[in-house]
């Protein structure tokens, strides 16, 4: 019975446009809220599964590559894991001259497993 009542309605609307109701549906939550977290940061590292040595070497030269593209706000994700890489990251990125501020990244961002990172302008001494 459906079936018949949706093939008459299909058939009506093909044969008058006007009753075809066309609404655009809403951006979704999701959508408005990623773009809301793209502005947090420019660009992002994740450094799961690498060993600490291997990460920090990446971190080096990821930093590298952001002032020259003249991306200052990035985001490096090492993991909660054990806790090495949060340790080794963070000293790293506090001891280095290219480093403006490090801060925890929000919850929506991996929380302790993250860090917000500015990066100091681009000098040619640094590049």
């Amino acid at each position: 019975m459906a079936d018949l009542e949706d093939r008459e309605l299909f058939l009506k609307a093909v044969n008058d446009p006007s009753l075809i109701a066309y609404k655009p549906e809403p951006i979704s939550k999701r959508r408005r809220s990623k773009k809301r977290i793209q502005k947090d940061y420019e660009a992002s590292l994740d450094l799961h599964g690498m060993t600490a040595d291997r990460a920090i070497a990446r971190v080096k030269v990821f930093l590298l590559s952001c002032l020259e593209l003249q991306k200052r706000r990035v985001l490096i994700i090492h993991g909660k894991g054990s806790g090495v890489l949060r340790y080794e990251v963070r000293g790293f990125l506090g001891n280095s001259d290219l480093v403006a501020q490090v801060q925890d990244a929000p919850t929506r961002l991996g929380g302790e497993g993250a860090v917000l990172v500015l990066l100091r302008a681009a000098t040619t001494g640094h590049i």
